[in-house]
């Protein structure tokens, strides 16, 4: 495919001249060219897509019977290297298996895969990925923790080899991680990474042997359409001060993830990664900023975060701090007698005319103290302290309670 790039590569490295073109795609490839960054940058992509993105891949192997030629632990490791489908990974896996809470494993935390066989026939059996079988329900509705299994293979890859009366019984357990930790989560099968097709540059050092034509020893890529090539007789000026600014990548996927997906959250990984770096170096030189940028963002995620004001856990509206008033929200410590209106005296979190705690007028007969003095989220229309009604509790958000909520 012809590109539309110029043959001049850009002479900026700053991305002022970013362009990307994407020459091939398809189930197992994704080859594109990026123009206009530094070479740092472009290696960083290229690292993070190998080492850095999420996906499942078989963890533990629990052999409940294995008479096979093969051992337990070849088995268990060719299990290993099986690629799991991995898109819309979040949604079932939720936690790291080492961050979970469980004892072992969970549905939070991992996926589930058994495989059984048995060779019944006076033949050879392949046992391949395409029996492997998930356990529960698949709550994420896009096949995840799945074997991926390539179109022109609809038998899977092979595993183990039974001969009649032979059998395996195992139940696989698969968690997600990053390549930095084995090689099994790598979404990529290669990346290939080149610049500078005709060595222009004169970054490597193409050896060839004395009475042999370099030009056959070291044919161009086929990247070497989208520059201008070099005058045949060397007469082309060397610029001492140039450097790469575009880059080929071919991107080779395993089957966790297209290939198109491995790009796009790469540079999201990579992007987190420099944004972490740079908020360390901003705590190391101003502490007070980052301080200040860190609050600034907690206060965009959960924007209803500080509704109502002091004590006031309840929603927007009505009164804040230790002020009880009319609107949506109760103030808390309004007073001892019920306001005619909105939240009540004491209430720790009400909204409106559904205030509870002390002296709320709509409090109900809440359990403990009076008629007139529920009690602290007491069992009414309105409890206080992040019941039913506002919700909420101690500058909480506006979280739904429960009429029987206490705190």
């Amino acid at each position: 495919m012809q590109s539309d790039l110029t043959l001049e590569v850009p002479t900026t490295y700053d991305g002022t001249q970013l362009k990307i073109k994407v020459n091939q795609l398809n189930h197992e490839r994704c080859c594109f060219v990026l123009d206009g960054v530094h070479l740092a940058l472009a290696n960083s992509l290229r690292r993070t897509m190998i080492s850095s993105i999420e996906t499942l891949a078989i963890d533990q192997v629990q052999i409940n019977e294995n008479s096979s030629v093969l051992p337990d632990e070849m088995i268990a490791h060719r299990l290993g290297m099986v690629p799991l489908k991995s898109s819309n990974m979040e949604k079932r896996v939720v936690n790291y298996n080492r961050d979970c809470d469980c004892d072992s494993y969970c549905h939070r935390c991992s996926v589930v895969l058994t495989l059984k066989a048995k060779c019944t026939e006076d033949r050879i059996m392949e046992v391949t990925t395409a029996m492997l079988v998930i356990e529960g329900e698949d709550t994420s509705g896009a096949g995840v923790g799945m074997p991926s299994i390539a179109p022109e293979r609809e038998k899977g890859i092979l595993l183990v080899k039974l001969g009649k009366g032979q059998e395996i019984d195992m139940r696989c357990i698969a968690v997600k991680g990053r390549a930095l930790e084995h090689a099994k989560w790598s979404p990529c099968a290669a990346v290939g990474f080149e610049y500078d097709p005709y060595n222009k540059l004169r970054h490597t050092d193409l050896w060839y042997e004395v009475g042999t034509n370099p030009v056959d020893e070291w044919p161009v890529s086929g990247n070497g359409q989208y520059e201008r090539e070099p005058a045949k007789d060397g007469s082309d000026p060397f610029d001492f001060n140039a450097k790469p600014s575009r880059f080929y990548f071919d991107v080779e996927s395993v089957g966790q993830l297209p290939p198109e997906e491995i790009v796009s959250k790469g540079i999201d990984s990579l992007i987190l990664n420099l944004a972490s770096i740079s908020r360390s170096l901003l705590a190391l030189s101003d502490p007070d900023a980052a301080a200040a940028a860190e609050a600034e963002e907690a206060a965009a995620a959960n924007p209803n975060a500080n509704a109502g004001g002091g004590w006031n856990a309840g929603g927007g509206g009505g009164g804040g701090g230790w002020d009880g008033g009319p609107g949506a929200g109760g103030g808390a410590y309004g007073g001892y007698q019920p306001p005619a209106q909105g939240g009540g005296g004491y209430n720790y979190g009400g909204a409106g005319a559904q205030g509870g705690g002390y002296g709320g007028p709509q409090g109900g007969a809440g359990s403990g103290m009076t008629p007139a003095y529920p009690s602290y989220g007491g069992r009414s229309p309105a409890p206080g302290y992040g019941g039913a009604g506002a919700g909420g509790g101690y500058g909480g958000a506006q979280q739904q309670g429960s009429a029987d909520d206490g705190w």
